[in-house]
């Protein structure tokens, strides 16, 4: 009924510049907008969308029909105005209950409006359009509500455009999709081309190493060790399906996972702990297993290793480095990941012991 496509959005103006491809592989490189002069390299957690149509044996759909510079398809954009070269004027603005980034084709650097640069009853934004940046001031002066004043200094007219930060929140982003364990398995052949590569701005990593040993005067063999990792695949992988999460790869007694948020990611470490202290894959031979984990958040690159969908990078090696220092039994996180995931560590059972 449907057919699969991956396409690549502009940053500025969220619409396609290129046909939609069936698969990551034909995914082509960077590209230019050309009609907000922007040039861009897909990002999977930006501007890399998975998107469905209905299948064309069923019924025939213009493929430009979401592809026009309509307000309807660009819901993220908040306001716009058009200057006149050596033009001052006030321009009303939608309120700023959140942060929202001002960016225009004639001037290099985008800014950050935050809800504490909103007009006050005696301060009022001034917005300065020079050709490399936008410079920001308040003035004494009351205009109508929010309200700025904006100053096109050049000779030439300028564009400002007042969008949403988060306007890939209604996207299904090719990094949501291909951290997903149910993706992986449905689609394994989706990958990006060799030699291609992809950033992802922020992904949770979840790296989790098995300890198993036997009783005293008793040891773990190859084989034992071999059926405990392959217990230990599947309980995960189905942990990850529960918590939104994909199985990148396993290296020996290693596994590396990868989530879209990092609440789910601490949620099924400690799960994966909890379902392996009731796991007893050897009971003639009383093995004692156990978990060291490791979770980080950061930039990663999405490459094919192996004809799989791989993630690499500092931040993959650096989970990776720190299940080595971690304790039996312990997870492990780095200071990024816990400032994101505080409030929910605040509210748990959890009891954390800093690390210097």
């Amino acid at each position: 009924l449907l057919e699969l496509s991956w396409r690549i959005l502009c940053p500025a103006c969220r619409l396609p510049r290129t046909e939609p491809v069936p698969t990551l592989a034909q995914l082509p490189g960077p590209l230019t907008c050309e009609l907000c002069q922007v040039s861009h390299d897909g990002e999977f957690d930006r501007s890399v969308e998975l998107a469905f149509t209905v299948a064309g044996a069923i019924r025939e759909r213009p493929a430009s029909a979401l592809e026009l510079p309509h307000p309807a398809n660009q819901p993220h954009i908040g306001s716009q105005v058009l200057l006149a070269p050596g033009q001052r004027r006030a321009w009303r603005i939608p309120p700023l209950t959140q942060r929202m980034r001002l960016r225009s084709p004639q001037v290099k650097e985008p800014v950050t409006l935050s809800p504490d640069e909103a007009p006050t009853q005696v301060l009022q934004p001034v917005i300065l359009c020079e050709p490399d940046a936008f410079k920001v001031r308040m003035e004494y002066g009351r205009l109508p509500d929010y309200a700025v004043q904006v100053l096109n200094p050049n000779d030439y007219p300028v564009l400002l455009i007042l969008e949403r930060l988060e306007w890939s929140a209604d996207i299904l982003t090719a990094a949501q999709a291909t951290a997903w364990q149910e993706f992986r398995d449905l689609f394994p052949a989706e990958t990006v081309a060799a030699k291609r590569h992809f950033t992802v701005e922020r992904q949770a990593v979840l790296v989790t190493s098995l300890y198993g040993h036997g009783a005293p005067g008793q040891r773990l063999d190859d084989a034992a060790i071999f059926r405990a990792v392959q217990m230990l695949a599947a309980v995960f992988k189905e942990i990850l399906r529960q918590h939104h999460g994909g199985l990148v790869r396993v290296d020996g007694d290693t596994f590396l996972a990868v989530f879209g948020r990092p609440e789910d990611a601490l949620a099924a470490a400690r799960v994966a702990h909890e379902r392996l202290a009731e796991a007893d894959p050897n009971p003639g031979l009383q093995a004692r297993l156990a978990l060291r984990s490791a979770l980080h958040i950061g930039p990663c690159l999405v490459v094919t290793t192996n004809d799989r969908l791989d993630y690499t990078g500092a931040t993959v090696r650096l989970a990776t480095a720190l299940v080595e220092s971690c304790p039996v039994n312990e997870l492990v996180m780095t200071d990024a990941f816990f400032g994101r995931i505080e409030a929910v560590v605040a509210g748990s059972a959890l009891t954390p012991a800093p690390v210097a």
